[in-house]
């Protein structure tokens, strides 16, 4: 089992940074789908993308130095092919691959990267070493020098009641979840509960403002129907 952190951020703001763009290049090659995330070591750039057409995740391997293709990678696990934001470490490429809706489900993926530098062209293929399946919607993730793995889901979300009594949800942006990831205590199971499982702590009449089956899928939608 590897370690990992749910990342759940509420409530804060992130500081101001101002950021001075160093590069933009084009990538020269028109059919990356819809890009999900990017890593460079020295030698390649790494991208992934979701196509969803055709139900399958991509990892883009890319010459550093023109940006041309060296290698194209299909990622798909059952219904899983949806790839997020990763991380490279010590020669490996640590990404999620999940379903294409929040509160499913996803794996998280430790792939080599060693064969990409094999001799022999028809071995320059990644290899999946390992993986962890998780209960929810994995979107990024992150890898510390000591092997602690922060991942962050699809929707991160503070629930309150306003006055009338209705309840509101409001979306944490992933750019504040990792700017005070640090600062994250210990999650009870009871909110980790609420957060990836909404259907245990929910009632229908909760639920006011958009139909369960469209928002979050027909297993959740008989689970509610079930406690009424």
């Amino acid at each position: 089992m590897l370690p990992f952190v749910l990342v759940i951020a509420v409530g804060l703001t992130p500081p101001t940074v101002e950021l001075t763009l160093a590069e933009s290049r084009p990538l020269g090659y028109a059919k990356t789908h819809h890009v999900q995330g990017l890593a460079i070591d020295s030698k390649r750039v790494y991208v992934s993308s979701v196509e969803r057409a055709t139900s399958l995740g991509w990892l883009f391997v890319l010459n550093r130095a023109s940006l041309t293709i060296e290698s194209t990678h299909r990622l798909a696990l059952a219904s899983q092919f949806h790839p997020g934001g990763m991380q490279l470490r010590d020669g490996r490429l640590y990404l999620p691959l999940a379903e294409y809706r929040p509160l499913s489900s996803a794996s998280l993926l430790i792939i080599d990267l060693s064969p990409l530098d094999d001799p022999n062209k028809s071995q320059r293929r990644v290899a999946i070493r390992s993986w962890t399946s998780i209960d929810d919607h994995i979107g990024s993730i992150a890898v510390d020098p000591a092997g602690r793995m922060f991942i962050a889901n699809w929707f991160v979300t503070e629930d309150h009641t306003s006055e009338s009594g209705l309840w509101v949800h409001d979306n944490i942006h992933i750019g504040e979840a990792c700017d005070i990831i640090g600062d994250v205590p210990e999650v009870s199971k009871a909110d980790l509960d609420r957060i990836v499982r909404p259907e245990r702590c929910l009632t229908l009449d909760q639920i006011d403002r958009h139909p369960v089956l469209k928002v979050m899928g027909k297993q959740a939608d008989e689970a509610l129907k079930r406690r009424t």
